[in-house]
């Protein structure tokens, strides 16, 4: 009993990562910051980034429930999970992307029409620079977050494909 309790362990482990998200993600909507993002983020590459993340969470959620019950073939589950792989080191470029936009829209948008000897439209050149810091700001977060988070979602389902393969091979 005690073995077959064992091999649902992996996805258990996913189950627990994705509660505790799930508990961030609800946290984070309370506390104002997924607002912050959507007042902020004037690429929409956070919201690509949370999609993503989140459709590969269920994909790697299933491969690692299908992983876990599988008794013979574990090299599918590799070749499935290397999409996975890519899009982890996708995130972060895509928030670097966001970054560069982000400096560029602030950059054009208060500099450009600049007039520094009229104080009066300093509020606006200000509104208008913390657009682009939040976007710069918010889309690298987002990248680095749910990369980090998918990658140890995927070392879990990789470390019981190479458990089972080497169980299989040795």
């Amino acid at each position: 009993m005690k073995r077959t309790q064992e091999k649902y362990y992996p996805w258990l482990r996913w189950w627990l990562m994705v509660v505790l998200i799930s508990i961030m993600g609800w946290l984070s909507v309370h506390v104002g910051i997924i607002g912050d993002i959507v007042e902020s983020d004037i690429t929409y590459i956070s919201f690509l980034i949370i999609a993503m993340f989140i459709y590969f969470t269920i994909q790697t959620g299933i491969l690692t429930y299908q992983a876990s019950i599988e008794t013979e073939s574990y090299y599918i589950y590799r070749e499935k999970s290397d999409i996975g792989w890519f899009v982890v080191g996708i995130m972060p470029v895509l928030g670097m992307l966001g970054t560069v936009i982000g400096f560029i829209y602030m950059l054009l948008s208060c500099f450009q029409t600049a007039d520094i000897g009229n104080i009066a439209k300093l509020p606006m050149m200000i509104s208008k620079m913390s657009v682009g810091m939040g976007t710069a700001l918010y889309t690298t977060a987002t990248g680095l977050i749910c990369g980090l988070l998918l990658r140890i979602q995927l070392y879990n389902l990789q470390y019981l494909i190479n458990k089972k393969t080497d169980s299989l091979d040795g």
